[in-house]
C-alpha cells in the first residue's frame, strides 16, 4: 500500500492537496442538507411522483468538486471512499425513508448508450453499489435511456429541463415492475430526471419510487 502511495498519490478532491481523497479541512467545509425539512425537497415532491429524497451534501463548495471529480475526472474508487466517510449525513435519514419497505431495490438512472462509452462508467451505478455496502438490496436495469439528451445544466429554466426529459427513458423488458424502487443519481437539482424515470416506472406498475442522490442542487 506504501508503495501505491508513493506511485499514485492521493490528492484531497476539495483542495488538491496531497495524503487522502477528502481531507480533514474539507470534510468540515461539505455543506449538510437537513433532509427532513418541508422545504428541501417541497419541489421535486410537491409533483406527486417521488415518494420521498434523501440527499448526502449540498452541490456547492466541496461538495460541488467531490461530485465533478467522479464525472470528469473518472476518480470513482476516491469517490466511494469519500462517500464511506460521510455516512453520518444521510444514512439515518435513508433508514427511516424505507423502513416500511425491506424489499426495496435499487435502479441507478441509466446514461444513454453514446454517453456511456464516452465515459465508461455509469457514476449512479456505483453509487448503488456503494449502498449495497449497507443494504441487502439488488440492483436492477429495469430503465433504459433511450433519447440523448443534452445535459440539464446547459438549461436554464425549470420548463426546459422538464421537456428535454420527455421520452427519455424506457422498460428495458416485460418482468414484473418491483412495487418499491429507489432511483439512483449522483445529483439533483430541479428532479427533472428523477420525476420522469419515476412517472415511466409508476406507469408500469410500480407502487413507490424514492430518490436518493448523494448531493442537492439547492
Amino acid at each position: 500500500m506504501w508503495l501505491l502511495n508513493i506511485l499514485f498519490p492521493q490528492w484531497c478532491m476539495g483542495c488538491r492537496t496531497y495524503g487522502a481523497p477528502l481531507c480533514a479541512a474539507c470534510l468540515k467545509n461539505i455543506y449538510t442538507i437537513d433532509n427532513n425539512s418541508h422545504y428541501t425537497h417541497k419541489k421535486i415532491l410537491s409533483e406527486g411522483i417521488i415518494d420521498g429524497v434523501v440527499c448526502m451534501f449540498q452541490y456547492k463548495g466541496v461538495g460541488k468538486q467531490i461530485i465533478k471529480q467522479c464525472k470528469y475526472r473518472l476518480r470513482y474508487k476516491d469517490f466511494t471512499e469519500t462517500l464511506l466517510l460521510l455516512q453520518h449525513n444521510w444514512k439515518a435519514d435513508f433508514d427511516i425513508m424505507i423502513s416500511s419497505y425491506p424489499d426495496f431495490v435499487l435502479q441507478p438512472i441509466p446514461l444513454h448508450p453514446n454517453k456511456y462509452r464516452v465515459r465508461g462508467f455509469n457514476q449512479a451505478k456505483i453509487i448503488a453499489q456503494f449502498l449495497q455496502t449497507f443494504y441487502n438490496a439488488p440492483i436492477i436495469n429495469t430503465l433504459k435511456r433511450v433519447k440523448n439528451t443534452p445535459p440539464q445544466a446547459q438549461l436554464s429554466t425549470r420548463a426546459k429541463r422538464k421537456q428535454n426529459l420527455k421520452g427519455a427513458f424506457s422498460i428495458s423488458d416485460q418482468s414484473p415492475i418491483p412495487p418499491i424502487i429507489v432511483l439512483i443519481d449522483d445529483l439533483y437539482t430541479t428532479g427533472a430526471t428523477a420525476i420522469e424515470a419515476a412517472r415511466i416506472l409508476k406507469k408500469q406498475g410500480c407502487s413507490k419510487v424514492y430518490l436518493f442522490t448523494v448531493a442537492h442542487g439547492v
